[in-house]
């Protein structure tokens, strides 16, 4: 009776052993890059429990609405039974180029940081609008670029407009427009 009792203890030792390290544990299943519904569905189809994050992460390879991250991990270990959460995307992450034209350089180059952009290089170009305001951005307003992205501007020279013909002395060069309020004022 002994040698009984001593096989059955060390078979449940064995067994208990085994659960313990292993066998209350199974694969979490990989989800990354599919909807919702289909990822609740195949966790819960393999005894376990989705939990969706309310939170949402920006993605360059997951698109908007699809599993960005999970956790435990793709064939992760997770207990039977247990959680497996669910993190979606929300696309790359992009920023609308605000309307600069009309603005000054300085509320121009508030109005892109606001916005995640930062000042590409600026260039002067003739034109009638106000001295130092912004006639044109490359790109336009309303398009989409990636947060850090330069946007370039140009602002206006002194209000002048370029010279239709090459002037005929040297006050008006364009340092000489900066101070008038038309080249045609040479002579």
């Amino acid at each position: 009776i002994a040698g009984i009792l001593i096989g059955v203890l060390a078979l449940l030792a064995i067994a208990g052993g085994w659960y313990l390290g292993s066998g209350r544990y199974t694969s979490a299943p990989a989800v990354l890059g599919v909807n919702r519904q289909v990822a609740v569905a195949k966790i819960e189809g393999a005894g376990l429990t989705a939990k969706v994050d309310g939170t949402f992460v920006f993605s360059d390879t997951v698109p908007n609405g699809m599993v960005a991250k999970q956790d435990p991990k793709p064939n992760g270990r997770v207990r039977r039974h247990g959680t497996v959460t669910l993190v979606l995307s929300k696309g790359p992450d992009v920023r609308a180029v605000p309307t600069l034209v009309g603005s000054t350089r300085l509320a121009a180059e508030q109005l892109l940081k606001t916005a995640g952009l930062r000042v590409g290089d600026v260039t002067q170009e003739y034109s009638s609008a106000s001295r130092g305001t912004v006639i044109r951005t490359d790109p336009p307003a309303g398009q989409k670029l990636r947060p850090g992205t330069a946007s370039r501007a140009k602002p206006a020279i002194a209000g002048c407009e370029k010279p239709s013909v090459k002037p005929k002395c040297s006050r008006c060069s364009p340092r000489a427009c900066r101070t008038r309020r038309s080249p045609a004022s040479c002579s």
